[in-house]
């Protein structure tokens, strides 16, 4: 379900962010850098927003909520009076709403995260973007470090993962 996991990748997005937005400003581009730094708060705040309200509130009250309902069914079978049998039946219909409800606020907190991070999306671009013509330029002039040619590579590995032919198989 994307929508249950918009708030945390929201808030961690968010996070890693002002690392590279303190980075973006230390290179030189302030404004850039600032613009971003901006943005991955918006992204932070929003994704907290959005977990509080989607998982913390809606996931346990629709989880809680369906348990309850489903004790409350085999309590109204296990009960020979009518009227507490009926009161259990109630109660069970009262919890399977609240479940629904608990959905919703689930699904809320989704597109709550989602909104947040269209909204931060033009903050961090200029950042981004600048931070990509540095490594454009750093690795024109051989200031590549060690680790940003390992992460470089794993980015690669991410974007094809079809294994090479090894040297044996040709």
């Amino acid at each position: 379900d994307k929508l249950h996991s918009a708030p945390v990748d929201c808030l961690v997005s968010g996070l890693n962010g002002v690392g590279g937005s303190v980075r973006t400003i230390r290179d030189g581009h302030r404004l850039a850098g600032s613009a971003q730094l901006v943005g991955n708060v918006v992204r932070v705040g929003g994704g907290l927003a959005s977990y509080i309200l989607g998982n913390l509130l809606g996931k346990n009250l629709e989880w809680g909520s369906a348990e309850l309902a489903e004790l409350l069914d085999v309590a109204a079978a296990a009960t020979e009076s009518g009227l507490s049998r009926k009161a259990s039946q109630c109660l069970a219909a009262c919890s399977r709403a609240l479940s629904a409800a608990g959905r919703v606020l689930s699904l809320s907190g989704g597109v709550l995260a989602c909104a947040f991070r269209m909204a931060a999306a033009p903050l961090t671009a200029l950042g981004e973007s600048a931070n990509r013509r540095d490594i454009v330029r750093q690795s024109g002039c051989g200031r590549i470090t060690d680790g940003d040619r390992e992460a470089a590579g794993r980015l690669s590995d991410l974007l094809d993962p079809s294994p090479s032919p090894s040297p044996s198989g040709l």
